[in-house]
């Protein structure tokens, strides 16, 4: 059936009332699976209307909302969404959607690497769970699950597949957000085998214990078990009966001491985001109705036709109608894999341009949820609004709705990205070409049903760019290619609302004598800018609607280096009112070449610039001369006149000295220099992520650290064996003179990172490797007290003087095959020649 012309609105919709006839529905379609569908030109898709099946009188009844071609859809009884999940060794366990309301059972099919399928098992009516206890470990495997009853068996499933193997790593965990007493995590799920993850925490230096179990495709945890002023890494290890893998690590200071959340990087690399799958055959059997001809197409431009028939029509016994354009073809319905937030995909782009508060519309074949029964929702509408309700709160309106007595637990749309879990909601923000470029994070307050919605009540708010990325290179060598990214509290969200994200080499006039200005109110100079980010907002205004917010920006590690290391570059805030301050900024990684610094700018969102700042240039005043004494003049007549006794006056106070100014020390490439307070317990970090931590007392006094990494080849000698780090430590008093050999009252620890490389080399054997420092004295390497954690790839240092230190691998593996190296080796001398003969002698070490 069509109604003309399309694309123009039923108000009200009308309704529409199909007949069919029973005996022409294809094998495996049953009455009451049938529906009528419309299509829709934009989505180019047909669409349910959830209509009304009457079998006694043999109709279907829905409402219309436009003109479209319409016609009746059946659906197939057959299991859908059959899925397949690796749990041990030789177990596999499958799940599955019942779509059929009158089977006895269920047979479950199984393939090994692409041969035949062949019957495995049973699985009772009603019951859609089945564990294949006989799996093949390290081979592909296909399932099947097929209903049947005495009559015979309904179409089979769609495959699921898997391979019988460990896990992949989940991607690093975030920090979502920190708070007194509560540290939330968020992680991607990069595998589709896992039995569950399971969270690690240290805590300082200390080895990781477990911290919690969750079940699989469970991507969040909150700690609640965090003291404030602590420092943790937490980590996340998939695992099934096959094995396990590990992500990287995540920092964070617990707030109450400190500002909150630092993200570290893991020492391997991210895995990709896990693509979507693309949706498999279609689960229902399309049915034209009555009278299927080819329909006339106009010439000239025009709506196209939906897609040709494919299917065998079932006539209906209504009265002669238009002729439908082609059958619909119903949208199977996909678990989609987890959706990335968009924050995880760096934006090669210079800008940036979103509205906040635009509608978004769902796909209702593919979004589904979960209600807090555990029972399947499907939705039942297309657009997801953004409005606020009476009492002035925020409130998200989505198209799906829980049971009477349920609420709505869970929601995944592929299509718009729209996510909800627990109290957590995402809602991707995309920009004019219909890439996300942000996410709009919430905590939901609470959530309810009204009608045919659901509608979510925001408790906070929170929008999280995707980094942006572009290279400098041609414009600086040094700076290279930079990122940033911002995350801000958003505390309300009024119509209109727009964002506008720039990045720049150079800043405007205005805003580069902004910069200066800030710098120099620190009683700083401004030596560089590496780049300059603006955020340009348009019905958003700092305090009212935006809150605080988090900068991140990354530079190339050269350019650090050359502004005298990290310790000398800050980010500067430059508001649209004149406002400008430098912000309390800190190293967030320093990974591939590159170093990211965080900033928190407590005012909101505005102009950015990540600068290099010196110290003033010392100021001369100068002291003025005395004044020159005046001649005496001779009176005419002189009368002499006895001296008066003088007064006794105390002698003035000496003024106080003024405060000496320290003195940096000659600016060396790659090196952090810090002053370091006696009476504090102190922590140098360089950008390599060496850690270097003072106890109070440790120090004889007040002075500065020099510390930087160095090249092997750096060495003015190297020790026996392979060194794989070497570091430069210097002391100097605070007029910036070298201090030479200092002896601590209290060892110093000095944590090492390690790369996968470097474990490589060790052979996996900890006794293989030492560090040593040498002594400026004697002129030789000496060994100082050291653990190593490979676990977590690091070496662990005690020290009591500063020097040059390496971490040595006493006997090389070549890349870890457990082949060592030829090294030299006198044996023996040669009377004759009276010289000595080096052999080259191949050791062979266990295999590893």
């Amino acid at each position: 059936m069509d109604f003309g012309p399309d694309g123009l609105n039923f108000s009200p919709p009308i309704t529409a009332v199909m007949t069919y006839e029973p005996g022409t529905l294809p094998a495996g379609v049953r009455q009451n699976k049938l529906d009528i569908a419309y299509w829709d030109a934009t989505t180019t898709k047909w669409e349910k209307t959830r209509g009304i099946v009457n079998t006694a009188n043999r109709t279907i009844t829905a409402q219309i909302p436009h003109f479209t071609p319409v016609g009746i859809l059946g659906e197939q009884d057959r299991p859908l969404d059959v899925k397949a999940i690796v749990v041990g060794a030789h177990q596999v366990d499958l799940d599955w959607t019942d779509n059929v309301d009158n089977e006895e059972g269920f047979r479950i099919l199984r393939s090994v690497a692409g041969a035949a399928f062949e019957e495995i098992g049973v699985a009772e009516r009603g019951h859609t769970h089945f564990s294949d206890m006989n799996a093949p470990a390290n081979v592909a495997l296909s399932y099947k699950v097929v209903a049947t009853n005495h009559n015979g068996d309904s179409l089979e499933s769609d495959e699921a597949q898997t391979v019988v193997a460990p896990p992949a790593a989940p991607g690093n965990p975030v920090v979502a957000e920190a708070k007194a007493g509560q540290i939330t995590l968020e992680w991607m799920d990069n595998s589709n085998n896992e039995t569950g993850f399971r969270v690690e925490r240290s805590e300082g230096n200390q080895a990781f214990i477990i911290l919690a179990t969750v079940s699989r495709n469970k991507m969040n945890y909150v700690d609640t078990n965090v003291a404030a002023g602590a420092t943790y890494r937490y980590k996340v290890i998939a695992f099934n009966g096959l094995g396990e893998a590990a992500s990287g690590t995540v920092s964070v200071l617990a707030p109450g001491i400190e500002p909150p959340a630092v993200t570290q990087p893991a020492p391997a690399p991210a895995p990709t985001a896990t693509p979507i799958p693309s949706a498999p055959a279609p689960t229902a059997t399309p049915i034209p109705p009555l009278a299927v001809a080819p329909p006339q197409v106009p010439s000239g431009p025009g709506p196209q036709p939906a897609p040709a028939p494919t299917a065998t029509p079932i006539p209906a016994t209504a009265p002669a109608a238009t002729p439908v354009p082609s059958a619909p073809v119903a949208t199977p319905v996909v678990v989609p894999a987890p959706i990335p937030p968009a924050a995880s995909a760096p934006l090669e782009q210079k800008e940036i341009e979103v509205k906040l508060g635009a509608e978004d519309k769902v796909d209702r074949n593919l979004a589904k949820g979960k209600d807090d029964k555990g029972n399947d929702v499907r939705a039942t509408g297309e657009d997801i609004k953004i409005h606020t309700d009476t009492q002035g709160k925020v409130v998200i309106d989505l198209p799906v709705a829980a049971g009477t007595g349920s609420t709505l637990k869970s929601f995944d749309d592929p299509k718009s990205g729209t996510r909800l879990s627990g109290d957590t909601l995402v809602k991707p923000v995309k920009d004019n070409s219909g890439k996300a470029v942000m996410d709009i994070v919430i905590k939901v307050e609470k959530v309810e049903t009204e009608g045919p919605n659901t509608k979510v009540t925001v408790k906070t708010m929170s929008l999280k760019t995707a980094e942006q990325q572009q290279d400098m290179s041609a414009a600086d060598p040094n700076v290279g290619k930079v990122g940033a990214r911002v995350e801000v509290d958003l505390k309300a969200l009024p119509a209109g609302a727009s964002l506008k994200v720039t990045m720049d080499k150079k800043a405007d006039d205005q805003t580069q004598a902004a910069i200066k200005q800030a710098v120099s109110s620190a009683g700083k100079e401004l030596k560089d800018v590496a780049f300059v980010m603006k955020v340009e907002k348009s019905v958003l205004e700092n305090s009212k609607h935006l809150g605080a917010a988090t900068i991140t920006m990354k530079v190339s590690s050269d350019w650090v280096a050359a502004q005298g290391g990290a310790a000398n570059v800050k980010i500067i805030r430059v508001a649209e009112d004149g406002e400008k301050e430098v912000l309390e900024t800190k190293v967030a990684s320093s990974e591939a070449g590159s170093t990211t610094f965080q900033g928190a700018s407590p005012k909101g969102l505005s102009a950015f610039a990540l600068a290099a700042l010196a110290a003033q240039p010392a100021t001369v005043i100068p002291t003025p001369a005395p004044d020159k004494p005046k001649e005496p003049t001779t009176p005419d007549t002189v009368i002499p006149t006895p001296p008066a006794a003088p007064a006794p006056q105390a002698p003035a106070p000496e003024p106080a000295p003024a405060p000496a100014a320290i003195v940096p020390p000659p600016t060396v490439p790659g090196a952090i220099t810090q002053v370091i307070d006696p009476a504090k317990n102190m922590v140098v970090e360089l950008p390599d992520m060496t850690r270097i931590e003072l106890p109070a007392g440790a120090m004889p006094a007040k002075l500065q650290m020099q510390a930087r990494a160095i090249r092997a080849a750096d060495l003015p000698s190297a020790p026996a064996g392979k060194v794989v780090k070497a570091l430069d430590i210097v002391l100097f008093d605070l007029q910036g003179k070298p201090m030479g050999p200092t002896e601590m009252a209290t060892p110093i620890t000095i944590h090492i990172p390690l790369s996968d490389e470097d474990v490589k080399l060790m052979g996996n054997n900890p006794l293989n490797t030492r560090v040593e420092y040498l002594d400026p004295d004697k002129a030789q390497w000496e060994t100082v007290s050291a653990t190593v954690d490979l676990p977590n790839k690091l070496v662990n240092a005690q020290v009591t003087h500063m020097s040059l230190f390496a971490v040595v691998v006493l006997e090389p593996t070549a890349a870890g095959d457990g082949t060592g190296w030829l090294i030299p080796a006198i044996i023996g001398a040669l009377a004759v020649a009276a010289a000595s003969i080096l052999l080259l002698i191949r050791r062979r070490q266990p295999a590893s």
